[in-house]
């Protein structure tokens, strides 16, 4: 609660520029609008009476973030954890509230995110509940949700089907392909061209914040070179290359606790699929895994992506500290 009133201080300027734009819609009189996230998100907090980053606002926003944590904390009844999955702990914490108490879409995502767990534990039923409130989502606030949302229930089936994590992991570069030739013959672009596009535009403006960009791996462009950029992406948004030869004390703080994170992902994910001890630790999985497959299509550089998914963090938390032994699922 104390980094969520005093961010300011210590937070550079392009941290704040979505809640500046976000209150620039607010005071415009910002609706709903299909397809729109900026006008849909300016219209739920304009609908709620927010208008501005104020104190009360971050106040508010790090107890919702503290609830969320706790929510995860408690279902996944672990006994113990050690010092290294504190550390994380608390430093997805620290980011979450740096993200997420300030006007932002992912304090929204958040919302979605929250409830997920009690769908999990309701089987198949809850999870098709869950994604009619994803499509929802999806329809007003960000439109790619619905590959997302496609790709978690590939995911998640593959996931309850086999006891090969190597296959689950060759899923995604598979799905990856697929959407590289619906992109190519329906809409007649390559797959990492939306990322593309607006790196071009950001470099074109000489953007100082843009540092991080996620450049294409391959020049040129088609069909296998834009699948094979987007499945590169993938894997160095599991372990972020760029960032490490970065150098800096920060870029590799962030690299190692990414890294961290998805080694401990990985490694109950393979527990999991050869034991299938827990359906919600099997659903929470697919729904890491599959945003991270999506975001490598769009993510344009790194500090969104840490962004993006900070309103996952208290389910990812659950997925590494819910111990094999722990009997999670609803019987």
């Amino acid at each position: 609660m104390m980094v969520a009133q005093l961010k300011d201080l210590f937070l550079k300027d392009n941290f704040f520029l979505d809640a500046t734009t976000i209150a620039t819609f607010i005071r415009w009189g910002a609706e709903f609008t299909i397809g729109s996230s900026y006008q849909s998100t300016s219209a739920f907090y304009d609908t709620i009476g927010i208008s501005d980053n104020s104190p009360l606002f971050s106040l508010s926003s790090s107890l919702i973030i503290i609830f969320s944590f706790y929510i995860y904390l408690k279902k996944a009844s672990a006994k113990y954890i050690y010092f290294g999955e504190f550390s994380l702990l608390v430093f997805l914490t620290f980011l979450s509230t740096v993200f997420m108490t300030m006007l932002s879409k992912e304090l929204l995502v958040v919302l979605v995110i929250v409830p997920f767990i009690y769908f999990a534990e309701k089987g198949t039923i809850g999870l098709l509940i869950w994604s009619l409130l994803a499509i929802v989502y999806a329809t007003y606030f960000r439109t790619y949700w619905f590959l997302f949302i496609a790709e978690f229930w590939l995911l998640y089936l593959v996931f309850r089907s086999t006891r090969s994590a190597l296959l689950l992991a060759t899923v995604v570069p598979l799905s990856l392909f697929a959407l590289s030739v619906f992109f190519g013959v329906s809409l007649g672009i390559d797959l990492d061209s939306f990322r593309t596009k607006v790196n071009d535009i950001r470099l074109e403006g000489n953007v100082d914040d843009a540092r991080t960009m996620i450049m294409p791996w391959l020049p040129g462009g088609g069909l296998i070179k834009g699948w094979l950029n987007v499945c590169i992406t993938w894997i160095t948004l599991m372990v972020p290359l760029p960032l490490i030869l970065m150098g800096t004390p920060y870029y590799l703080i962030i690299s190692y606790a990414v890294i961290v994170m998805y080694y401990k992902i990985w490694r109950r994910v393979t527990i999991e699929i050869k034991q299938k001890n827990s359906e919600v630790v099997s659903a929470c999985a697919a729904l890491v895994l599959a945003y991270v497959t999506i975001q490598s299509l769009f993510e344009p550089d790194y500090g969104s992506y840490v962004r993006h998914l900070s309103p996952f963090y208290p389910l990812i938390f659950f997925i590494i500290i819910s111990r094999p032994h722990s009997r999670t699922s609803h019987t």
